[in-house]
């Protein structure tokens, strides 16, 4: 039997089961040639001359969809409730990522606001820090960048700037680029210096649920 067609024998049943890429039995709970007596399992099976379709619900009571000698009958019975179950298992993963590309949204819309507090935030603490450059203070040249000051002693190093240069520095700002006016080695040569902003059929994807799955009703 090509396994597009409708199966009327277990083994058909079972090699479009296969077919179909379906999850192993004990994850769809859909068994095919065996009698499980396990609650929360549908299955069809021989007993003799006749053909047993049947359905454990959550307490482990058995409903008996089907028994008797007509197996192509007794397939097609489990058959089409295994192919609503699959409908079933489709929707639900369907809404599933409906929720998770909603939840997707919703994180990457607060990502993005948290994203533009803090920059708006920290570009009002910037605009209270001295721009980047050389300033001239007391005939001494010293440079800001990357909220630290440094001045030249033989050499730029580290400096704890003192308080009127914290607190006027507009007045002794001379530049944000290098010239060779500056009578200093350009900071951009330095260890300092960093041009790196520091701020700056089934799918086998889908899961199956049986815990979703109508385990209280006869079929």
């Amino acid at each position: 039997m090509p396994v597009h067609e409708t199966p009327r024998t277990i083994e058909e049943l079972r090699a479009w089961y296969v077919a179909h890429h379906l999850p192993p039995e004990d994850v769809t709970r859909f068994f095919i040639g065996k009698d499980v007596r396990e609650p929360r399992a549908f299955g069809v099976y021989r007993d003799g001359d006749c053909f047993v379709v049947y359905k454990n619900k959550d307490d482990g009571s058995r409903a008996v969809r089907y028994h008797g000698p007509d197996e192509g009958y007794a397939v097609n019975e489990l058959y089409l409730r295994l192919k609503q179950e699959i409908e079933n298992q489709k929707g639900r993963n369907g809404e599933k990522r409906e929720v998770n590309k909603k939840k997707e949204r919703r994180n990457m819309i607060i990502c993005i606001s948290i994203f533009v507090a803090v920059v708006v935030i920290l570009l009002f603490l910037d605009s209270f820090n001295p721009d980047d450059g050389y300033y001239n203070y007391h005939n001494r040249w010293y440079y800001y960048g990357s909220s630290n000051w440094y001045v030249y002693e033989d050499d730029w190093v580290p400096y704890n700037a003192d308080a009127e240069l914290k607190d006027n520095y507009e007045d002794y700002y001379v530049g944000e680029t290098y010239s060779d006016d500056y009578v200093v080695p350009d900071f951009a040569l330095t260890e300092y210096y960093s041009t790196t902003d520091s701020d700056s059929d089934w799918d086998s994807s889908s899961s199956w649920d049986f815990g979703s799955t109508d385990w209280s009703s006869d079929w």
